[in-house]
């Protein structure tokens, strides 16, 4: 059996795995459904995977880190198993995007993600995320590499895609690329500038 956390301490930003527990509070609290953006099923059927984004805070100053919690909650009445190996890219398991609010431009990104996804050996590279539970990342990283580099109010969202075929489930019920692309539903952060402010010495003064 791989050691999906060892996989996670060469990332050069920080992964921190959140431990698979309890979330029934989750789905009493309000929290929109995310949406299936490509693949199957239908954009009107509720998806019994919901992808839910959260920051350690709301506003930010200029230059700063931000930490995403990126959770995949189980909504369905049947367990889903998931591909362990969490990580940013096109290519991997989830995307995250930003707006800036005022001009209703997307964010350009100077540095795109893309990590290489190994493709599974075993069952024991997929995670089981039983019905109300939840299984995710922390992925902590600097807002200059988000290519935020001015104040302003931002939208974030969140793409979850599975990275692993459906022919490579080992006999479980994954959720699979052919299942589609999920989106969470968005939140805003606010950066704001950092001032610091210089010291006047008065005149006669040490």
């Amino acid at each position: 059996m791989r050691n999906a956390s060892k996989k996670h301490m060469k990332n050069v930003y920080f992964t921190s795995w959140i431990i698979c527990c309890l979330f029934g509070s989750i789905a009493s609290k309000g929290y929109a459904h995310s949406e299936i953006v490509g693949g199957s099923p239908a954009k009107s059927e509720v998806l019994p995977l919901d992808v839910v984004v959260k920051t350690d805070k709301s506003i930010y100053k200029i230059g700063s880190t931000v930490d995403f919690q990126i959770s995949l909650i189980n909504r369905s009445n049947r367990p889903i198993f998931v591909y362990a190996d969490m990580e940013e890219g096109e290519s991997a398991s989830y995307s995250i995007w930003l707006k800036d609010v005022n001009s209703g431009e997307d964010v350009d990104a100077v540095f795109l993600a893309d990590s290489l996804t190994p493709q599974p050996h075993s069952k024991d590279d997929f995670i089981e995320i039983p019905p109300n539970y939840f299984y995710g990342v922390i992925f902590s990283t600097s807002l200059a590499r988000l290519s935020i580099n001015k104040p302003g109010t931002y939208r974030v969202e969140v793409y979850y895609h599975s990275p692993i075929s459906g022919n490579m489930s080992f006999g479980l019920p994954i959720w699979s690329r052919e299942s589609g692309i999920i989106t969470s539903s968005p939140i805003q952060i606010r950066v704001e500038k950092n001032q610091n402010p210089k010291t006047r010495i008065k005149p006669g003064t040490e």
